[in-house]
């Protein structure tokens, strides 16, 4: 007889296609706050799927993974590359910049807000999980992605919101 079962691999996908419709039913639920919500709800995918990419290899696999990857520069590693459920390394980082770039964004606003610890924590302890998700997945198109978008958001925080035109030349270039 065969008994099935659902491993930790095949429920994180279900996990997050829950999340992803508690996300729209809060998005529909409140039109004046959709825009805020909606892209929260993008950093809590992206945080779901770097979960997923790097809990679908498990520890053990990871530890010698990273192992291999230091040892031996000259080493044939696609086959190590992690891709959560998008299942293509390269489409699943593309995913990820976009969240990680949120995140960081939020990250830095909360930093200026009093009184969300929590919050910090969070957006902190999810974009390190992006960004080692990211390294994992081995897509340096992605590493360059990330890179840019965090440079434009350094930017628009710096020069404020008032000088919008030095980053929508940054991002045109």
């Amino acid at each position: 007889t065969t008994t099935d079962t659902l491993s930790l691999h095949d429920a994180l996908p279900i996990l997050q296609i829950l999340l992803f419709w508690a996300g729209l039913v809060a998005v529909w639920t409140s039109p004046r706050e959709w825009p805020e919500r909606y892209l929260r709800l993008l950093v809590v995918l992206a945080v779901a799927e770097a979960a997923v990419g790097v809990l679908s290899r498990g520890i053990p696999r990871l530890s010698a993974m990273l192992r291999e990857l230091f040892t031996n520069p000259n080493a044939f590693v696609t086959g190590w590359r992690i891709a959560g459920t998008i299942r293509h390394p390269n489409l699943f980082a593309g995913f990820l910049v976009i969240g990680g770039v949120l995140a960081f964004g939020a990250f830095l606003a909360s930093l200026r807000a009093r009184g969300r610890p929590l919050t910090r924590w969070l957006l902190g302890g999810g974009g390190l999980l992006v960004l080692a998700a990211l390294f994992l997945s081995l897509s340096r198109g992605a590493w360059l992605g990330l890179l840019g978008g965090g440079g434009l958001v350094l930017m628009c925080r710096w020069w404020g919101r008032r000088r919008w035109l030095p980053a929508a030349l940054a991002g045109l270039a």
